[in-house]
């Protein structure tokens, strides 16, 4: 097989030119300091309704299902954050767990 100078094969054994990349993307561009990670969760599946309906605003922008979903979920941390019931200090974490115990116990006092 004759290539010419600006061709070459790939692994699978295809004529591919020098610039041309190997097919799609394996990843979408994402928002500036993200970084993706695949994982598993379990949710009851109306949670998982509810939560596919949020990520459906998200995507609207022609963001991936996957942006579209981190969106929500980073959406719905933001909240949680913003929360006056849970402090996202690692160094206030005793706090945290102070004010769960006590809100565990207080049906029992």
């Amino acid at each position: 097989m004759n290539l010419s100078e600006n061709q070459a094969v790939d692994s699978l054994g295809r004529r591919r030119t020098v610039n041309q990349s190997s097919g799609l993307k394996r990843s979408v561009p994402l928002p500036d300091h993200w970084s993706s990670r695949s994982v598993r969760i379990a949710l009851p599946e109306s949670d998982w309704v509810a939560l596919e309906m949020f990520a459906r605003r998200y995507g609207a922008d022609g963001s991936s299902g996957a942006v579209a979903l981190g969106q929500a979920i980073h959406r719905l941390l933001e909240t949680q954050r913003r929360s006056s019931e849970w402090s996202w200090d690692s160094s206030d974490w005793m706090e945290w767990e102070r004010r769960k115990t006590l809100r565990l116990l207080r049906p029992v006092v």
